[in-house]
């Protein structure tokens, strides 16, 4: 069940206020009025923290630090993927390491909200892009 547990459809059931089997339940049943109802209040962000190498071949076991502060951060919310407590110790346990969601008034902001969340955080070897979804956030902007 992996695909449905991916970043953009968790800061898309954020932005919602509802879960993703809520979702797909209402959208067959033609529910707009109650998806509506639901109401997307802000523009859901995420940015997945991988670790260096992937996808190809990356180490585990690299010390995470930072996520209490990112996550003290007011409309931010951080998903576990590739991690594992080793003695104690959060650690890296796969490529895709976190996933680091925001909301904002906008798109924008909750991108920019997403990457400041992302400074917080760190692991030896951490690898974020900053490219993905500026098209989409673009072609918004030039509408």
């Amino acid at each position: 069940m992996p695909a449905l547990a991916t970043p953009r459809r968790r800061s898309f059931c954020r932005a919602l206020r509802t879960t993703w089997s809520r979702s797909c339940w209402l959208v067959p049943t033609a529910s707009s009025t109650r998806l509506n109802s639901t109401g997307v209040t802000s523009g859901p962000w995420a940015v997945v923290l991988t670790s260096a190498g992937y996808p190809g071949s990356y180490e585990k076991g690299k010390v995470i630090t930072g996520i209490a502060d990112a996550e003290a951060m007011e409309n931010v919310t951080v998903y576990h993927a590739g991690t594992a407590v080793v003695d104690g110790q959060l650690v890296t346990n796969g490529g895709r390491v976190l996933a680091v969601t925001a909301l904002g008034d906008t798109f924008e902001n909750a991108r920019n909200l997403a990457y400041e969340a992302c400074e917080k955080i760190d692991f030896e070897g951490k690898t974020l892009r900053h490219d993905i979804g500026l098209r989409a956030l673009r072609d918004a902007w030039d509408a």
